[in-house]
C-alpha cells in the first residue's frame, strides 16, 4: 500500500492531525495483515506537481522509482520474492 505524495501547496488544506492519524490507522492496519505500507507523503517538491494532485511525468517517475526501492528492501513483503531457479 503506497500513501500517495501530497503536494506541498496543499498542506495548508489538509489538517496536520489528519495525516497523522491516518498514517498511523495504515501502519497499524498493514503491519496487522503483514502488508508492506510505502509512505511517500513528503517525497515530491511543489515544483514536481502538474497540479494540486497530479505529479509531474519526472515526479511520477521519482515516486516509481522510490516505490521500487522500498519494494526490493523488503521482498517478504511485497511479493517480490527472487524466483525459485527450475530443476534441470
Amino acid at each position: 500500500m503506497v500513501i500517495a505524495p501530497l503536494n506541498p501547496a496543499a498542506a495548508p488544506y489538509v489538517p496536520t492531525d489528519r495525516n497523522k492519524v491516518a498514517t498511523q490507522v495504515l501502519t497499524e492496519i498493514t503491519q496487522a495483515n503483514g502488508v508492506l505500507l510505502i509512505n511517500a507523503i513528503e517525497l515530491l517538491p511543489e515544483q514536481d506537481f502538474a497540479d494540486a494532485l497530479h505529479p509531474t511525468v519526472e515526479g511520477a517517475g521519482i515516486l516509481s522509482r522510490y516505490i521500487a526501492a522500498q519494494m526490493s528492501l523488503h521482498p517478504e513483503l511485497s511479493g517480490l520474492e527472487p524466483a525459485k531457479k527450475a530443476s534441470q
